[in-house]
């Protein structure tokens, strides 16, 4: 084997086959060769036979522990670059010892994302090439090379797989031309995929193996069966709350639609490129985990492009700001998890910025970090006097920075789920819901899309008498909350509005389309809780109205009753089989 070839050999050891196959497949898109070894005794044959640039050892081998197979490898005089993937956190003295003793380049902890992982491995060749490939010296002076970040390409997304190291999708269908095609396209978009036969065979399969969503293979011809089949897995205990997705040879409109019918939130038609895998599987990924976090960072362009450079591997949603104005601006459609504000910007004082968050009742408990090069215990006092969640000292460092920011945006984000949720209903309630509803209106804006707005009104007869007067029925109020939030997909809206209703909001659907949403849901409720009678109006952005209390109320002008929509539902199909349809809202309910 020349250099040439010999400097993209890899040796993966690890005695599970699956997980050794998983790392190859992670490795081999990126033009490298895969030797597998799955003892230790294992790692000498091969390394006889096979000149490689890296090892990669597992810390659990059958025959020893990884750390003694790489101290015997030093001993033998071998100066390989190694990783070491641990199970588990190490204690500190541990972590020297294997830097500092052993010389191994890394330590990456399960689990891992597959961006981090490639980009460590060719971090630890390129060190290594730049070294001459030599390790420490004898006297343990080698130092710990530094973290390498996710390739800003690569979406954030860090989900379970075998080494919860890349998305995993479970593929549905056969179709040997769409199934080629789909594996080559993951294979370079680091997406994982597992292909099964049938719904029933995916329901097994996720029952044991997690999964970050389904793909359903399309025949245009006859495309009920996946749709059949996507109505399986999802309304199956393993399948619930999965996000679903459709690949086809053609891209018509109204198979797109019916995708939608169908519960689908991804849709892709040949040819298929990486980077359509990639989006499909982060949205899916990202629907799986839920929303994805929101960080605005005000500061001049090249501080805030370092900041993004640092923060983004975190998996959130970044947005950047040139000044005050801008983000008073950004905070009257949108509310975001947590604020990155650098107080030497010039203008507007950053710590007037924060007192005018901080006396605001909208806006006074999101998260908000001071930056500042001023080092000084007036400058931090005057920080946390004027409001400030925490203040950082420039140039920061990228770990921390990443620590602090991660953790208080999960600590805002779990308080605020308690408080915007409905306790009666269990959805949204009408703050969240505008604040969600904006934000979706200005994405439409600048994308062209549409969103639409549907109101479900309970009927008069719904109300009842008290010693106050007349007052909605609350469990028919909360029967209708809970039942028209499990039809919706994963990223629409749904929250109480005032005493006698909800409102739901569908991204991305068009008038006519959300009209048949409407319909089958209708039909659905009439179905499960034909007790339940209710009223339903729609009106669309930027179709009918511009804003959301326009809109609210040109969808009230058009509330209509359920009966006389689920009539043609109801006789199509029977009790049975329209349960289990309404609840995926699939394309069989149509048929």
């Amino acid at each position: 084997m020349n250099d040439a070839a010999s400097a993209k050999t890899l040796l993966v050891v690890d005695a599970d086959g699956a997980s050794r196959s998983f790392l190859a497949g992670l490795l081999r898109p990126r033009g490298f060769t895969i030797v597998q070894a799955r003892t230790a005794a294992d790692t000498w044959v091969a390394l006889e036979r096979h000149p490689v640039a890296l090892v990669i050892i597992d810390a659990e081998l059958p025959d020893m522990k990884g750390a003694e197979l790489v101290r015997k490898l030093r001993q033998a005089g071998s100066s390989l670059p190694i990783i070491l993937l641990a199970a588990g956190w190490l204690d500190h003295g541990s972590y020297k010892k294997l830097t500092d003793e052993l010389s191994v380049q890394r330590v990456i902890h399960k689990p891992f994302s597959a961006y981090q992982f490639v980009m460590e491995v060719e971090g630890t060749l390129s060190s290594a090439a730049q070294a001459g490939a030599a390790p420490a010296s004898e006297e343990g002076s080698a130092t710990k090379p530094r973290r390498l970040r996710s390739d800003p390409s690569f979406p954030a997304v860090d989900v379970p797989s075998p080494y919860g190291a890349a998305v995993s999708l479970v593929v549905v269908g056969q179709d040997e031309g769409l199934e080629a095609s789909l594996r080559e396209a993951a294979a370079a978009a680091i997406v994982s995929l597992t292909m099964v036969r049938d719904g029933a065979e995916a329901a097994r399969r996720a029952e044991r193996d997690h999964y970050d969503g389904a793909l359903f293979l399309l025949d245009p011809v006859n495309p009920d069966v996946a749709f059949a089949e996507a109505t399986e897995l999802l309304c199956s205990d393993a399948g619930k709350g999965l996000p679903a997705g459709f690949v086809c040879t053609e891209d018509r409109v109204g198979l797109q639609v019916d995708a939608i019918h169908a519960g689908g939130v991804a849709y892709l038609a040949t040819p298929i490129k990486p980077r359509h895998v990639r989006q499909a599987a982060a949205t899916m990924a990202q629907l799986r985990r839920g929303r994805q976090a929101a960080v605005v960072i005000v500061a001049g362009d090249a501080e805030a492009a370092g900041l993004s450079g640092v923060l983004e591997p975190a998996q959130l949603r970044l947005e950047l700001l040139p000044d005050a104005h801008a983000l008073l601006d950004y905070l009257t459609h949108a509310t975001p998890d947590l604020i990155l504000y650098n107080v030497d910007l010039a203008g507007v004082s950053g710590l007037d910025v924060c007192k005018l968050l901080r006396a605001s009742p909208r806006w006074c408990a999101v998260p908000l970090v001071l930056l500042s090069s001023n080092s000084s215990a007036e400058a931090r006092i005057a920080a946390y006097d004027a409001g400030a969640d925490d203040f950082i000292v420039m140039p920061v460092d990228e770990d921390e920075l990443v620590v602090r920011v991660s953790a208080r945006v999960q600590r805002y984000r779990s308080a605020r789920e308690v408080a915007d949720k409905d306790p009666l209903t269990g959805v949204l309630r009408r703050h969240a819901f505008v604040d969600r509803a904006n934000a979706m209106i200005a994405a439409a804006a600048r994308s062209g899309s549409t969103v639409a707005f549907c109101i479900m009104s309970l009927e008069p007869r719904e109300r009842r008498a008290d010693e106050a007067g007349w007052s909605i029925d609350e469990s028919a109020l909360a029967q209708l909350g809970t039942l028209v939030a499990q039809r919706l997909r994963a990223y629409d809206l749904c929250a109480r509005w005032g005493d006698d209703a909800v409102i739901i909001a569908l991204t991305d659907v068009d008038g006519r389309t959300a009209d048949g949403l409407l319909d089958r849901l209708l039909g659905g409720l009439a179905e499960e809780a034909p007790a339940l009678s209710c009223r339903a109006g729609l009106a669309v952005f930027p179709d009918d109205e511009q804003t959301i209390p326009t809109l609210v109320r040109k969808a009230r002008s058009k509330l209509r009753r359920a009966g006389v929509f689920s009539k043609s539902v109801s006789k199509s199909v029977s009790k049975s089989v329209s349960k289990s349809v309404s609840k995926s809202v699939s394309k069989s309910v149509s048929k």
